[in-house]
């Protein structure tokens, strides 16, 4: 048996630079106008990370940019999460904890906003620009930070510098058709928010309590010979200063009926007692 809250929180720092939106900066900081900037939400602070990420992202671009095949976008993504858990099985408790983990992503593009890396060429997908990405220290650590990010973005320039050798290849001897001759990337002028920090504080002992009483409830049955109870709450954040919550409860068991193979044991069946 097997019981499992789950409480989990994330926030997403993004940044993104291109030669056209270096250009937009310099007129205009927040690349809003000035009726847009009236309209918007009130902000908050910006995280110190920012600045360390700012700061490898021009350093990369100023070198990318002169490359041969050239970047034209590069955007870093650092999401930090909080998430809270309690398991318990057989009316015990299994383990209670919270952690906070950090996850660091580049995003590259090669070629221009009309042809690059991502395009598709014939019956061929799209190449896709961006993932992978590496854990990173939960401490505002700039230097240790920096170094993360310029191993993503070394490694989705070279990926990305390949796809588009190959897109450039195809495209000399394939025929495009209207939606592949469509620009690949839109240019748009950039917008800046920075929402407050998504946190929670869980007292974790109820749920401790409930995984215990749960649990032992299934245990106690001659009836059954196996079953997993699982609440899971998770709240995240959607858009703006918006959060979504849910939260769920559910339960299954399996028969006491097993039959033997071969290979061992087999269950007989297994049934959904609730869900809502």
């Amino acid at each position: 048996m097997k019981f499992t809250p789950v409480v989990l929180v994330s926030a997403s720092l993004l940044l993104a630079t291109s030669p056209a939106f270096a250009k937009g900066r310099a007129g205009n900081p927040a690349g809003t106008t000035a009726a847009q900037a009236q309209a918007a939400p009130a902000q908050a602070a910006p995280s110190p990370l920012i600045a360390a990420m700012q700061q490898e992202l021009d350093r990369e671009m100023a070198v990318l940019g002169k490359a041969d095949p050239a970047a034209y976008f590069l955007s870093y993504t650092l999401t930090d999460t909080d998430h809270a858990e309690v398991q318990g099985s057989n009316g015990a408790l299994l383990s209670s904890n919270q952690v906070q983990s950090r996850w660091a992503e580049a995003n590259v593009r090669v070629g221009g906003y009309q042809l690059d890396n991502t395009h598709r060429v014939g019956n061929n997908g799209p190449t896709g620009a961006g993932g992978g990405g590496e854990p990173v220290s939960v401490d505002d650590d700039a230097a240790v930070l920096r170094r993360a990010l310029w191993r993503q973005t070394d490694e989705q320039y070279r990926a990305a510098a390949e796809a588009y050798i190959k897109v450039k290849t195809g495209k000399d001897v394939e025929v495009q058709t209207t939606a592949q001759g469509a620009p690949d990337f839109s240019q748009e002028q950039p917008h800046v928010f920075y929402g407050a920090h998504a946190s929670f504080t869980l007292d974790r002992k109820p749920w401790e309590q409930k995984a215990r009483v749960y649990t032992n409830f299934f245990h106690q049955s001659a009836n059954i010979l196996n079953s997993i109870v699982t609440f899971s709450r998770c709240a995240e954040p959607v858009s703006g200063d918006q959060r979504r919550n849910q939260a769920a409860i559910r339960a299954s068991a399996v028969p006491a009926r097993a039959f033997h193979s071969g290979q061992g044991a087999r269950w007989d069946g297994h049934r959904s007692l609730l869900q809502f």
